[in-house]
């Protein structure tokens, strides 16, 4: 079945990478383009993990898209066929070397809908521990740990 745009019209592919693809879908709001671009790509997961000793894991990064060193929290893309949250203990341990005693589902969000169609899905993990022996699998990608001092 063809994807099918906000007025019924057809959602026509314009651009397409592996990572994400732009597409153009009919909207009437704009007398001079009768067009709305959006971008779409796969649905995403982020982990907000506490250490035991009240820590968040964060990665540090090289992000061409901005063209500097970004931090934030260990995220990704959900595999096809994949559940989210084996995404987020996949993810987290693959940027971080780190595991989590659980991962508590946030909820689903919607992140910058003007122009983006996929989903979030955020995580809590608790009681995050780097796996003895392992390095961070990503060599590009550094961990950082911040938050309030232990009181």
């Amino acid at each position: 079945m063809p994807k099918v745009g906000a007025e019924g019209g057809p959602v026509r592919s314009v651009f397409k990478t592996k990572w994400f693809s732009i597409e153009r879908l009919p909207f009437q709001a704009d007398p001079v383009d009768p067009y709305y671009y959006r971008l779409t790509c796969s649905d995403c997961v982020a982990v907000l993990a506490l250490t035991p000793r009240r820590k968040i894991v964060l990665v540090r990064q090289f992000r061409p898209a901005v063209a500097s060193m970004t931090v934030e929290l260990p995220s990704g893309n959900i595999g096809p066929g994949e559940m989210p949250v084996t995404a987020a203990a996949r993810e987290l341990f693959e940027e971080t070397a780190y595991r989590c005693d659980e991962l508590v589902p946030l909820g689903p969000l919607k992140i910058c809908t003007s122009r983006i169609n996929n989903t979030l899905h955020p995580f809590f993990g608790n009681r995050a521990r780097p796996v003895a022996g392992c390095r961070t699998p990503e060599r590009e990608i550094s961990v950082s740990l911040a938050g309030p001092p232990l009181m």
